[in-house]
């Protein structure tokens, strides 16, 4: 499910979160230098891919991840990870408010079920297509939102040995599966609204 948002918030489909999760996961474990790296998707960049993939269109992704492996790999070759320990704290907490605001102000759309015809390579152009476009709220995505999103919080700070981010989305998937057959009488958007049937490009 992370995989697969964190592709969407990018600016790009589904299908690709997961295909890049897949690939990820795999060369990290043949070529990662440790048994014990903790992998995954970087949510902080999702908002920088964006505007890229607005500019240049999705095929600018594999480059950006080739050029960022060769700038990671330079900084290991001379060293320069090392005065990663001079920076300050505040620059690091600034960092993680941040990311925290790009990606909260980006579930507008999912929670409100809205699909803003244009998309913008600023963040805040971004958010303020997703204000225009208030008045088409759906009121079943924003109260399906409003109930998983609290539940989701209390659960992973009560209970967080178990993988919430996993079980409810799961449990989610019958609630879209009856929405979208119509057998529940009202609308609910869902991937398959926007993306349809995910199959592998």
């Amino acid at each position: 499910p992370l995989s697969i948002s964190l592709g969407i918030a990018s600016g790009t489909t589904p299908i690709r979160g997961v295909a890049t999760a897949i690939f990820g996961g795999l060369c990290a474990g043949i070529f990662g230098s440790s048994d014990y790296n903790i992998v995954g998707p970087a949510g902080a960049l999702s908002g920088m891919l964006m505007s890229y993939v607005v500019q240049y269109g999705e095929d600018v992704l594999p480059w950006l991840s080739l050029i960022s492996a060769v700038i990671c790999a330079l900084c290991a070759l001379l060293r320069l990870d090392t005065y990663m320990l001079l920076m300050p704290k505040s620059v690091f907490e600034g960092f993680t408010v941040g990311v925290a605001l790009i990606i909260g102000l980006n579930q507008i759309n999912f929670a409100c079920g809205l699909m803003p015809g244009k998309k913008h390579a600023l963040f805040v152009m971004n958010i303020v297509e997703s204000i225009k476009t208030l008045g088409e709220t759906r009121p079943t995505s924003l109260i399906v939102f409003a109930l998983q999103a609290p539940a989701l919080w209390f659960l992973m700070r009560k209970l967080p040995k178990i993988p919430w981010t996993v079980i409810l989305p799961v449990v989610s998937i019958p609630l879209g599966v009856l929405c979208d057959g119509g057998h529940l009488g009202f609308d609910l958007l869902t991937l398959k609204s926007k993306y349809g049937v995910l199959e592998p490009e």
